[in-house]
């Protein structure tokens, strides 16, 4: 393929005007990085013909937050995709971490509680793991709880370990000696292979 046209392709189909809920959103996606605002405009659009699309209210809620700095506003928006679809995990995972960054410890574990309750893949307890870890900023306490599902998450599913030097919301437990000494144990376990983990082929 010829990249000087699929760019030019790309741009075209940026300029042209979406006709309906998933051409708005498939625009509002191609926009998030060099255009945030207009990505929101793009999945604000896409609500105006269905206000309950899950798409959309993910995908803004996801440029409000970690492009345009606008937490509050996100986490109103994980409210509605929260109302109109309670057992999609991700929203409420989501909207629990968002509430723990803003410091409102009792609203973010009240999500992380819910969501634990409805789900226990990795993937999800590597996030509540974060709740309680920005959490802990104000009760130390929570630092336990952040490590414990952390443990859980990689012992389960190793690749999050890659994950965890690069995320912010485990900022606030990184310097703890257990933080420093379960990420090494789980290292090193992960190096040799866990005897008591078996992956049948």
């Amino acid at each position: 393929s010829d990249p000087a046209s699929a760019k030019q392709d790309r741009e075209l189909g940026l300029t042209r005007e979406p006709l309906d809920e998933l051409s708005w959103i498939a625009r509002g996606v191609a926009r998030l990085g060099g255009d945030p605002q207009g990505a929101v405009a793009d999945f604000e659009r896409a609500l105006e013909s269905n206000p309950r699309s899950r798409a959309a209210l993910e995908n803004k809620a996801h440029v409000l937050s970690e492009r345009v700095g606008k937490t509050a506003e996100a986490i109103e928006v994980l409210n509605a995709a929260v109302e109109f679809h309670p057992d999609y995990i991700p929203a409420r995972a989501g909207r629990g971490v968002l509430l723990a960054r803003l410091g409102d410890r009792a609203a973010a574990h009240a999500d992380a509680v819910e969501t634990l309750a409805r789900d226990s893949r990795p993937g999800t307890l590597y996030q509540i793991a974060g709740i309680y870890a920005l959490t802990s900023r104000d009760q130390p306490a929570d630092r336990a709880r952040a490590l414990q599902l952390l443990a859980a998450a990689i012992r389960q599913e190793p690749r999050w370990i890659g994950v965890v030097p690069k995320d912010p919301d485990l900022d606030p437990i990184r310097d703890d000696a257990d933080f420093r000494r379960l990420m090494q144990s789980l290292a090193d376990i992960n190096a040799v292979g866990d005897p008591l983990r078996s992956s049948p082929k």
